[in-house]
């Protein structure tokens, strides 16, 4: 019956347009910046900046790029965002789509090329002893970067929030199972936990025996999504006490990169979320 209850209180939209914060538009630079591995590099975006930095979970590294909003002072304290890409992806996803919205924002995002996620094409981050990366894996890399940001002083330690797209979104939610009291948020794009994906999830029961409590958890899909469905989502909204489901129109899976518009109409879903949730 709780559940029930818990899912009927859910916040369920359809949404076709949808204002953002002032400084929010799609996507980062078309140059070929990306290419650039240099510790410490900074690309000066327009509204924002972006700094290669690289973190470690033993010896293994785990390459990273971090987004500041203009303005970035050190002194200061900013909620922060940690993203973690999907399936064969890497952290260009989020430089291509949501994160440098979101530092515009006021926001500092954090990502990492997840360990051996990118079939071997591209291993900027210490490989995997076997070559493959599973949803327990990346969940293990997403810690790390948690464990990174946690430790700037300028991270709003308070408001520290995960984000991951399809496969990452099954990460960042074990994630945050794992340590709900230090996570105020979940931000889940196109990915799902629920039985339909217990093949592909390594820690499932892990997961679902002692699902996130720390807070709200965002959940975002397109309706032409062929990969996740709103059956799907619906699924997965119920192992949680408090959560939002968001429907896109028209968006298909991976949407960020391809969709403008929808890039943009989630970008402000997320401000939103952050702005009414934050401490």
């Amino acid at each position: 019956m709780k559940k029930i209850f818990a899912l009927l209180l859910s916040v369920i939209l359809v949404i076709s347009n949808f204002g953002t914060c002032s400084a929010a538009k799609k996507g980062g630079s078309k140059t070929a910046y990306r290419d650039i591995l240099d510790e410490g590099y900074v690309y000066q975006g327009n509204g924002y900046s972006m700094v290669v930095t690289r973190c470690y979970d033993g010896d293994a590294e785990l390459f990273g790029r971090m987004w500041l909003p203009d303005g970035f002072n050190e002194a200061a304290s900013y909620p922060t965002i940690v993203m973690c890409h999907g399936h064969s992806g890497n952290s260009d996803f989020w430089d291509k789509s949501f994160a440098p919205a979101m530092a515009k924002c006021g926001y500092i995002c954090y990502a990492i090329d997840c360990r051996s996620a990118n079939d071997g094409k591209r291993d900027y981050s210490t490989p995997n002893e076997d070559h493959q990366a599973t949803v327990s894996t990346y969940a293990r890399d997403v810690l790390a970067a948690v464990r990174f940001v946690q430790d700037k002083e300028y991270v709003d330690s308070a408001n520290l929030y995960l984000m991951g797209q399809s496969m990452g979104s099954m990460a960042v939610q074990a994630v945050a199972a794992q340590i709900p009291e230090e996570i105020n948020g979940v931000i889940a794009l196109y990915g799902l936990v629920s039985e339909s994906v217990r093949d592909l999830m390594d820690n499932y029961d892990e997961v679902i025996s002692a699902p996130y409590a720390g807070g709200e958890v965002l959940f975002m899909i397109g309706t032409k999504d062929s990969g996740c469905t709103w059956e799907n989502i619906t699924q997965n909204m119920e192992l949680y006490e408090n959560s939002t489901a968001v429907l896109i129109s028209g968006a298909r899976h991976g949407y960020g990169m391809e969709d403008d518009r929808a890039a943009v109409i989630s970008e402000g879903v997320m401000d939103d979320f952050i702005q009414r949730t934050k401490r």
